[in-house]
């Protein structure tokens, strides 16, 4: 039998699902297969570069890639490139890559990773593991003696509205979605490359 706080587990794993998606998809702009294709190819070079500087840019602070708009994600890294004096050489690098800027490279790069990361949570929330997984929690909130049927019932709303929520997604998946579904292998290759925040 699953445990009060397995259930809470249950409900806080469809809240972060469902409030992540939310968020990017709010942010999100359309994408072309050209623009991965080119983030997919110079991604290599500059995740070299990115491990080559990764002291100086250790010292700027944190950038939110997967939850901040991708325009604030592009003037976050501007501001932090300029602040370690490696702006211009960055520039370089991104324009010798096809990019006509360090913001568009930050753009297209927030892009593909919110839109990566929104098709790996959407294949995994609506999984046939975590639908079980619900129908089972509800079938334990309803047995389980240390609540109140006023608690259960509300329980049981929140996690009902949020897996409901989530449902649609899969049906109405965003462009960039569907493009970055189709590259999705790759793009995680190309992430694991990226020097890992510690």
């Amino acid at each position: 039998m699953k445990t009060f706080s397995h259930l809470k587990l249950v409900l806080l794993s469809l809240i972060a699902a469902c409030s992540f998606t939310l968020v990017s998809q709010a942010y999100a702009q359309n994408i072309t297969a050209d623009q991965i294709e080119q983030w997919l190819k110079s991604a290599p070079k500059i995740a070299s570069w990115f491990n080559q500087n990764h002291k100086l840019l250790d010292t700027t602070g944190e950038i939110d890639f997967t939850n901040s708009a991708p325009s604030e994600v592009a003037a976050q890294a501007s501001a932090a490139l300029k602040q370690v004096k490696l702006y211009n050489q960055f520039q370089n690098k991104v324009q010798s890559q096809g990019f006509a800027s360090v913001e568009e490279f930050f753009i297209v790069q927030s892009e593909i990773i919110q839109g990566y990361m929104q098709v790996a949570m959407q294949s995994y929330s609506i999984s046939p593991e975590i639908q079980q997984e619900l129908k089972d929690s509800l079938a334990e909130l309803d047995a389980s003696e240390f609540l109140t049927q006023a608690q259960k019932d509300q329980m049981k709303e929140q996690m009902l509205s949020m897996f409901q929520q989530l449902q649609p997604q899969q049906a109405k998946q965003t462009n960039n979605q569907k493009l970055i579904s189709q590259y999705a292998d790759k793009i995680q290759q190309t992430l694991d490359n990226f020097p890992s925040e510690e």
